[in-house]
């Protein structure tokens, strides 16, 4: 079987499960050594971590944010695993973000153009994606990325401030609803060039536009974006991980993802998980 008919297989199982209302059987799946290994892929692709004790932490993060995820909303579809490794991003992003804050940041740059062309490989697609956006939405991602801080620590202002300063810079009536539907409409075109240019036949992270209409996935995949733009993140956080690149495992790494699961389905059996949305049994 190859790589990406095992990430199939898997996937379908587990929406056969959420299908059949099988929540314990879904965190159970994920646990299992070949799904669990995946997962553990993904954090590794973006995130690396020697330490045995910190990837097992890392893992059981993501099962713990899957079983939160499951409580609070409903993952739909024939893909799951694509919000299953949302999260692994996401814990990825988070351990990223910590570890930064111990080493000196990458200062913003005030204009797009100021940004140093001194890129890994993936520099050059993610330019000629944002170059090849209309005027307005490139003076967005500018303005996003000259006031990341401020406009990213809190949602409800961001838009309106938004609003606000294309206005000053560049006249017309924009609202804050106008802008949120300009990045959104930017943000899906700039990713979905990416991944083309990847040229991956059997995506695991299957984008589609109605995505972005869920402010949790375009908030984040937002401020993603904006963090790579800046040189606040690595550019990998917005490559689509290939099914090759995470399989096959090591029988290690198979017996460490086997304990860290048993391990996590042993607490939430025996109800010892703070889930915050009440008892997945």
């Amino acid at each position: 079987m190859t790589d990406n008919a095992i990430v199939d297989a898997i996937n379908r199982e587990l929406a056969s499960l959420l299908k059949s209302g099988d929540t314990q059987g879904f965190l159970s799946r994920l646990a299992q050594s070949d799904c669990a290994a995946i997962i553990r892929g993904v954090i590794g692709k973006h995130f690396k971590v020697k330490n045995a004790d910190t990837k097992d932490d890392l893992f059981q993060e993501v099962l713990l944010g899957t079983t939160r995820f499951l409580q609070h909303k409903n993952i739909e579809g024939n893909t799951p695993l694509r919000f299953v490794f949302r999260v692994a991003r996401n814990v990825a992003i988070n351990a990223h973000r910590k570890a930064s804050t111990r080493k000196e940041r990458v200062s913003a740059p005030t204009l797009l153009a100021d940004i140093p062309n001194k890129r890994p490989y993936y520099w050059d697609p993610l330019s000629s994606a944002v170059e090849n956006l209309p005027p307005k939405q490139q003076m967005l991602f500018e303005l996003c990325v000259q006031h990341m801080e401020e406009l990213f620590c809190d949602s409800t202002v961001r838009y309106p401030e938004l609003a606000k300063r294309l206005r000053e810079r560049a006249g017309g009536s924009d609202t804050a609803e106008d802008v949120k539907m300009q990045l959104q409409e930017a943000l899906y075109t700039v990713r979905s060039r990416l991944l083309d240019w990847q040229k991956i036949k059997n995506r695991i992270f299957i984008l589609d536009r109605s995505d972005y209409n869920n402010d949790e996935i375009f908030d984040t995949d937002l401020r993603i974006l904006i963090e790579v733009m800046s040189g606040k993140l690595p550019d990998s956080f917005l490559l689509e991980p290939k099914a090759e690149d995470l399989l096959p495992v090591t029988e290690e790494e198979m017996e460490a993802t086997r304990r860290a699961g048993e391990g996590f389905l042993k607490k939430l059996r025996g109800g010892s998980l703070e889930l915050g949305f009440g008892s997945t049994r």
